[in-house]
């Protein structure tokens, strides 16, 4: 028993130390605390406020790299993302080909929007980021996102539906009912 007190003992002791070594660890240095001022005494920016690095970030993801569109999402996530497409046209085809590389659902359902706009173009790369999103493993975190999924599942069925008004191009068509088809996997029934 002693043996296994002083076992124990040294195995806490490792942890701790490789946690105090950094592992695991997150630093907070030079960030002020939520509602602090700044370092230099401005007050510190508010969410969703554009910085000049977040806007040179969009403006290095608007030449099309997919590691810099990989690293917008992240930094936007899926709302921020559609927040600036939707309000800025100039951003718009940025944040939709960003959008296949943001975790979750959330921007399913803007997508499936601007596929079922006028503009081809546009529509065109909303499905191709529908479906690029559709094509990634399951992962233990979608169901968060349930209810932008079936919104988005429910407004891509109804661009893929053959009495669909107005018509879309049939490559339209055809990428929404491709998209659909890989959704099955997720609970939506393919589209017939």
């Amino acid at each position: 028993m002693k043996r296994f007190l002083i076992l124990l003992a040294s195995v806490v002791a490792l942890g701790a130390g490789a946690t105090a070594c950094g592992r695991g660890q997150t630093s907070t240095a030079g960030t002020p605390a939520s509602g602090a001022a700044a370092a230099d005494g401005s007050a510190p920016a508010a969410p969703g406020a554009s910085t000049e690095q977040l806007d040179a970030q969009w403006a290095r993801a608007k030449e099309g790299e997919a590691d810099e569109l990989a690293r917008l999402a992240r930094k936007e996530g899926a709302l921020g993302l559609v927040e600036r497409g939707s309000a800025n046209a100039e951003w718009r085809e940025t944040a939709i080909r960003a959008l296949a590389y943001a975790d979750g659902w959330a921007g399913l359902p803007w997508l499936a929007d601007v596929g079922a706009a006028a503009d081809e173009k546009e529509a065109a790369l909303a499905l191709e980021s529908a479906s690029a999103l559709a094509a990634r493993p399951r992962r233990a975190i979608d169901p968060e996102d349930a209810l932008e999924l079936r919104a988005g599942c429910d407004k891509l069925s109804a661009l893929a539906a053959p009495d669909a008004k107005p018509q879309k191009s049939k490559a339209i068509t055809q990428s929404a009912v491709r998209t659909l088809r890989m959704l099955a996997d997720y609970g939506y029934p393919p589209p017939p």
